[in-house]
């Protein structure tokens, strides 16, 4: 994957370097108390610069060539997520502890809430390439460091950090989703960091992690083996021997550890039962204010909790990817970004012509999956790649590409002149 930068997508790729950067410097205060806070804001507001930067460049006409009723929903998704970002100023700029809310704006907060704006992209192959190209280096550096971490400390001493290094990982399973498109280096990394991945989630017991990388699995196996596109059934057979020796080595190394998978399906028969104090605390808090259930809270909603981690008693996020979203912004912000979601997830698996939509459709789906047990909207390539597969996934042109083009630009060593519009 070589790739030639313009200043019109090199944003985009420094965006994304300072993003895991940013979890980087996490990751390193976490294991090895080493904080780093103003150079993490410093480039959480970079990334922000170098982001809008690039999506300005690289607008589109919404009035040219988009479905109405797409485009009136995108830009009442992304005034809405604006009047959030306004809502939440007073307590930036003044108030209890408006200093703490200032390093949450700057250190990613805004970023966040302004992801949205990648729906007006004008999406072309460079500006994928540069996506594809950060997840395969990410899940090699990443793979290198897990594999490290656990040979010399162990698989248990990876449970404070596996939240940031999860987040971080399943940037790769757009790749994995979409395997053909990739040459063989890319497919063995980025598999082998999913099935690493879940290997880890299941041994330490983290329900939402195991859900999530064994539904990547097996979408990854449905869209290889179930489709119809002629890139694919030159290697059906192949690919069913690929899925099923990773089924095996799976369930031998379950058989082998079954006293540690145990954990897993103990914690799996709880469900939600570790959570309910705080879920109710954030029921009865939001009833207080009926109108907080419609509008949310801005930005900085908060809500009140005995777990609080704000000396004020109060917490700003709740695990729960779908209440978080309505604390931050109400039903309408939830109920804007499902829609949205949803219309691009029929058209990726029911309208499309090529591979890469339904990777994308299952990318958004497993999202779905994912907020029932966390799933936080996060400064992440991740999270990132929720929005930008929402645009591509709801542009006809690029759903009547063919497998074969796809793969085509995705492998040019040059700028493509081709436009998904």
């Amino acid at each position: 994957m070589k790739l030639t930068y313009n200043y019109k997508y090199s944003g985009f790729c420094l965006a994304i370097i300072l993003m895991f950067f940013v979890e980087a410097t996490k990751l390193l205060d976490l294991q090895f108390k080493l904080n780093f806070p103003v150079l993490r804001y410093l480039m959480a507001t970079l990334a922000t610069f170098f982001l809008l930067l690039s999506i300005w460049n690289c607008r589109q006409n919404f009035l040219e060539k988009r479905i109405f009723l797409f485009t009136t929903l995108s830009i009442s998704l992304i005034i809405w997520s604006i009047y959030m970002i306004y809502q939440g100023m007073p307590q930036v700029f003044s108030g209890y502890q408006n200093h703490v809310h200032l390093k949450q704006l700057i250190s990613g907060q805004l970023l966040i809430y302004l992801l949205p704006l990648l729906l007006i992209v004008k999406y072309d192959g460079n500006i994928l390439r540069i996506i594809f190209k950060t997840c395969y280096n990410l899940s090699l550096i990443l793979l290198l460091f897990i594999i490290s971490f656990v040979i010399l400390n162990g698989i248990d001493s990876i449970f404070r950090p596996l939240e940031i290094l999860f987040n971080l990982s399943t940037s790769s399973a757009i790749m994995v989703l979409a395997l053909p498109y990739f040459k063989f280096k890319e497919k063995l990394i980025t598999v082998s960091l999913m099935f690493v991945m879940l290997l880890i989630t299941a041994l330490l017991a983290r329900r939402t992690g195991t859900a999530y990388c064994a539904g990547v699995f097996l979408f990854t196996f449905w869209l290889l083996n179930f489709t119809t596109s002629n890139l694919v059934s030159k290697k059906r057979v192949l690919s069913l021997v690929s899925s099923f020796t990773i089924v095996g080595i799976f369930l031998g190394l379950l058989l082998i550890n079954l006293d540690k998978f145990s954990i897993l399906g103990n914690r799996s028969k709880e469900g939600f039962e570790n959570r309910d104090v705080v879920f109710l605390e954030y029921v009865v808090d939001m009833d207080k204010k009926p109108d907080d259930w419609v509008y949310g809270r801005g930005i900085n909603g908060m809500f009140k909790s005995h777990l609080s981690n704000f000396k004020s008693g109060q917490r700003d996020t709740i695990e729960n990817g779908y209440l978080q979203m309505i604390l931050k912004g109400g039903y309408i912000y939830l109920g804007l970004f499902v829609i949205l979601s949803l219309f691009a997830i029929i058209q990726g698996f029911f309208n499309s012509s090529n591979l890469m939509t339904k990777a994308f459709a299952a990318y958004i789906l497993l999202y779905y999956v994912e907020m029932i047990g966390f799933g936080l909207p996060s400064l992440t390539l991740k999270y990132m790649l929720i929005w930008i597969g929402i645009a591509v996934c709801t542009n006809k042109a690029f759903r009547n590409l063919s497998d074969y083009e796809i793969k085509n630009i995705l492998n040019e060593s040059t700028i493509s002149t081709l436009k998904f519009t």
